[in-house]
């Protein structure tokens, strides 16, 4: 190829083809202008973004652009060289080769383009590579041979990447179990409008089956049909239109569909800072949800239940969890309470309430007991469950099951309702069989908690209010007058001769007699207004009357009613009372000291013979704070106090074998003073040290003179004496002066004491014990952690308190707990190798008790 140049105004061009063919071009334009056009059409296919090789007829490179090949020595090299030569210098595959000559030959045959795409792998590199390439002849003339061929190639390896990644998206899209859509955000005419809805989003449509799918996108809301619903969406999208930082997720109700969707939203940007399209996933959680909620209402309600709640609280909450699982069922109780049928559910008409609560609770009784005789707790399905009855009719299915108790006792039935006849589901029969062991536990648990608060503040024996639930009630009372400015009055009377009768007939006509007795004071109370009729323990009662100017109608009221004898067991009996008064506010004003005015002005009627007295303070002189510390003083010096020894009885040969020392005071002006009243005020003032001494040095000495060298001796101590530094070398010391031996002493500390300070008490009770004196526990089965203390200290006797004794040996419920508490505590000493001392009890009356339980050592004191 060469350039001619003519003259300046003009220039020829005479080209010689591959084919050997020459040819000319004439041109008039001038030198410089041609060589301009030439340069900018080689720098055009120079600058072409596409791979392109020239190959003449024979398919040799003529021309190779930077794009095709970026070396330009190795574009240089290929010049002139065939593909083969090219691709082998490469290090290319000869399939590779074979594959372009192949479509060189089809091209030119067929004098049209053809195009296919080559996989291969990236030079230098490990990674595919797949070019989509285009082969194009060039013909002389219409007819005549193949002049060139161009072939372009395009690098589409990430392009087919990505729509193999496009299509594999939308095929999970397409069959996502979730309803999805993709929505236009954009400012304009699209604003809103659902671009893509896959089937799942479609199907929640209400276009029937087969019905032509009419522009889906053209209603964001298309999909839902319910006011409500369509509202709820429409908040959803107002907030997300000033929502655009990040991924969004919400639970969202639509209270037409009763349904819950989790919707997630995922903006997509075509820039960094412009949100263009929502991804919204709704994910059903209906079902979750209402679990969720049947297990939260099952736990608020056992929560409520162990908190005291009224049961039709807990229960209506459990019922209505159920119901929130399966919300066409309709959730029922049917509680058998005595005689009666009680019926808990709010979605059941009042008019089938009343005709189940109609029925008796032994006809439920006897249904079940046909239906399950095995107690086994298996539903029954029935249809047209309420029969005849009309108001029922709207229920055609049932499935219930009996709830038992823990000994399968029937507590009632629990039961699912619905309207239509259909065979229950897994579902229902699953809520159902959960929600029965939880709604049982709940209602046992409060059968158990009503009974145990009944025990808690009720005599057993009489079923009259005891200490704690007269205190309990009458501080209510008290603290209603003050605030109203009322008065009251508080008696408490006491039978004269009941002693006599319990010991010349038996604890057993006692029993009947305080029965009996309690049955005419509730005779009284019935047209006389005495509130919270009590037993306080023994023949000990008490009541409260708001109107104290009635005392002495009230009085003589109840000592006419002790008139007639009593008749038991073919015995006639007489009795008689004595009855003391105190009078709030005129008195005193709280409970405990009305009760003890009233006790002593009771005690002032049983010495002068007298039915009542009522309390005056003149009566008996108070002595408080520094008085009754100087008193005390005094007392230990001037020989007011003295020590009572009551006697401790072998039951095995009825032999006195111990004694336990009891302190007395008698004051000069104001008579007996109760330990229980100086003792705690001992204690406050710090005189329990002193008053220790006293008892060691008098104990210690009478014991010594007894006749009896193995008489023990038993004595009472606080826990600030053994808490005292010197309580151990106080109690040796006053031993040793007496020539009493340690092993004669029994150290008695209250079970409360134990448990209120055990660690600090241990070291001291060892050191005791390692001295030779015994270690006893009184009170035993008062206290609230008798197992504990008996693994960690060392003891070696018990002392049942006398509440659990009085009753032995009696027929009522009363007498089988109290032998069962004590034969626990028999078992448990055996168990522990320790003594057992029966507090208030005689001998003749528990020798039988004693001797069945076989106690390593017991004694009756």
């Amino acid at each position: 190829m060469w350039l001619h140049v003519y003259d300046t105004f003009g220039c020829g061009l005479r080209l010689t083809l591959p084919s050997g063919k020459p040819v000319a071009l004439m041109t008039l334009r001038p030198v410089q202008e041609l060589l301009d056009t030439v340069s900018f059409y080689q720098r055009v296919l120079e600058e072409l973004p596409l791979g392109l090789t020239v190959q003449d007829p024979a398919g040799r490179y003529v021309y190779i652009n930077p794009h095709a090949c970026p070396d330009a020595e190795r574009r240089a090299q290929a010049l002139g060289c065939t593909v083969h030569e090219v691709l082998a210098a490469e290090g290319r595959p000869e399939a590779t080769a074979l594959e372009r000559e192949a479509h060189f030959q089809l091209a030119a045959q067929t004098r049209a383009r053809v195009e296919w795409q080559e996989a291969s792998t990236r030079p230098h590199l490990d990674a595919p590579q797949l070019t989509h390439r285009v082969a194009v002849p060039i013909f002389e003339d219409a007819n005549g041979p193949l002049s060139l061929m161009l072939c372009f190639a395009r690098d589409v390896t990430f392009t087919a990447w990505q729509s193999e990644r496009l299509q594999l998206l939308e095929s999970l899209i397409q069959v996502s179990a979730d309803p999805l859509a993709i929505l236009d955000v954009r400012p304009g005419p699209t604003y809103r409008q659902i671009i893509h809805a896959n089937p799942v989003l479609r199907q929640l449509d209400d276009d029937p089956p087969g019905a032509q799918i009419h522009p889906f996108h053209a209603d964001p809301l298309a999909w839902v049909s319910g006011p409500r619903d369509r509202q709820v969406i429409e908040n959803v999208l107002e907030e997300l239109r000033h929502h655009t930082a990040a991924i969004r997720m919400e639970d969202v109700h639509l209270p037409d569909l009763d349904l819950w969707f989790e919707v997630s939203f995922t903006p997509a940007y075509l820039t960094p800072d412009q949100l263009t399209h929502w991804t919204v996933v709704l994910r059903d959680v209906t079902t979750r949800r209402r679990e969720r909620a049947f297990l939260q209402n099952f736990m608020a309600a056992t929560l409520a239940a162990l908190r005291d709640a009224p049961l039709p609280v807990a229960i209506n909450q459990m019922l209505r969890g159920m119901q929130q699982v399966l919300p066409s069922w309709t959730a029922v109780l049917i509680l058998a309470e005595g005689e009666t049928l009680q019926v808990y559910g709010d979605r059941l008409p009042d008019g089938v309430c009343r005709w189940i609560g109609s029925r008796s609770a032994e006809q439920l009784r006897g249904f079940w007991a046909q239906h399950d005789p095995q107690r086994l707790g298996r539903t029954l399905t029935t249809h047209d469950p309420f029969g005849a009855y009309d108001q029922a009719a709207g229920f055609q299915t049932s499935t219930g099951l009996a709830l038992y108790d823990s000994q399968r006792t029937l507590l009632g039935t629990l039961a699912l309702l619905h309207p239509d006849p259909l065979t229950v589901p897994d579902q229902a029969s699953e809520v159902l069989s959960g929600g029965a062991g939880h709604i049982a536990l709940v209602i046992e648990h409060h059968q158990q908690r009503q009974q145990l608060q009944w025990l808690a503040y009720h005599d057993p024996l009489t079923g009259l209010l005891n200490r704690s639930g007269f205190a309990r009630q009458a501080a209510l009372t008290l603290t209603q007058a003050g605030e109203t400015g009322g008065a009251l009055a508080l008696g408490v009377l006491d039978l004269n001769r009941f002693k006599t009768v319990n010991d010349s007939l038996g604890h057993a006509i006692g029993d009947r007699l305080l029965q009996a007795f309690a049955g005419r004071l509730r005779a009284v109370a019935g047209h006389l207004p005495l509130q919270h009729l009590t037993r306080l323990g023994g023949d000990e009662f008490a009541f409260v009357i708001g109107e104290p100017a009635r005392m002495d109608e009230v009085s003589a009221a109840l000592s006419g009613m002790l008139g007639e004898p009593f008749t038991l067991e073919g015995r006639l009996v007489h009795i008689g009372l004595a009855l003391g008064w105190s009078v709030y506010p005129s008195t005193a004003a709280d409970l405990e000291t009305l009760l003890q005015q009233a006790d002593s002005a009771m005690y002032v009627a049983k010495r002068t013979g007298r039915a009542a007295s009522v309390y005056a303070p003149t009566t008996r002189p108070s002595i408080f704070g520094f008085e009754l510390e100087n008193a005390l003083h005094r007392a230990i010096e001037e020989d007011q106090l003295s020590l009572v020894y009551q006697p401790q009885v072998s039951v095995a040969d009825r032999r006195i074998v111990g004694v336990e020392a009891l302190l007395r005071w008698v004051h000069p002006e104001i008579g007996n003073i109760a330990p229980s009243e100086f003792i705690p005020m001992a204690e406050s003032l710090g005189l329990m040290d002193r008053l220790g001494r006293w008892v060691f040095e008098r104990a210690c000495r009478d014991a010594a003179r007894w006749p009896d060298p193995d008489l023990t001796l038993s004595i009472n101590v606080s826990v600030l004496q053994v808490q005292h530094p010197q309580f151990q070398a106080t109690l040796e010391a006053a031993a040793r002066r007496h020539g009493l031996g340690p092993h004669r002493l029994i150290i008695e500390l209250t079970e409360t004491a134990l448990v209120s300070d055990l660690a600090g008490l241990q070291s001291t009770l060892e050191q005791v014990r390692a001295w030779g004196a015994r270690v006893s526990v009184d009170d035993f089965g008062t206290g609230y952690s008798t197992l504990l203390f008996l693994r960690q200290l060392q003891v070696d006797e018990l002392k049942i308190d006398q509440s659990f004794i009085q009753d032995l040996g009696q027929p009522d419920k009363a007498g089988r707990d109290s032998c069962a508490i004590v034969g626990a505590t028999l078992t448990l000493a055996a168990a522990f190798g320790l003594g057992v001392v029966a507090e208030g009890s005689r001998p003749s009356s528990r020798r039988r008790c004693c001797a069945t339980w076989a106690a390593p050592a017991c004694r009756a004191g």
